[in-house]
């Protein structure tokens, strides 16, 4: 889907298999274009009623305004239905602020959020 760059993750979905990642650092001049593209995506995907759908978050660093994207894609999931959702949020351990926020996340949106601590190497 985008390759990342210096400001921007790396996004593979992968429709067939219900899922989507992103990794890397977010912090694009403008998030909300960014991800127009992947929050339709995403909608596309939901349209096809999938048994499964997947995605994981695996962020070194995001901006205020990619927090604000990620936690409406996020919201969008939890209003899936038919569909077994799920949202995995890594962070790095010792990383307090990518960990708040996804405590944050789970704490508005319930177990579709899982938390997972990740080494990165």
């Amino acid at each position: 889907m985008k390759k990342a760059t210096e400001n921007s993750p790396n996004i593979v979905g992968v429709k067939s298999e219900g899922t989507l990642t992103i990794t890397g650092r977010s912090y694009p001049e403008d998030a909300l274009s960014f991800y127009t593209p992947v929050a339709k995506w995403l909608d596309e995907l939901i349209e096809n009623q999938p048994d499964a759908i997947e995605v994981v978050l695996d962020l070194d660093y995001k901006n205020t305004a990619t927090g604000i994207v990620l936690s409406e894609l996020v919201k969008k999931l939890t209003r899936v239905q038919n569909t077994r959702t799920k949202v995995i949020w890594k962070y790095e351990p010792g990383d307090v602020d990518m960990l708040e926020f996804g405590e944050d996340l789970q704490s508005l949106y319930g177990d579709v959020l899982e938390l997972v601590a990740s080494n990165a190497n």
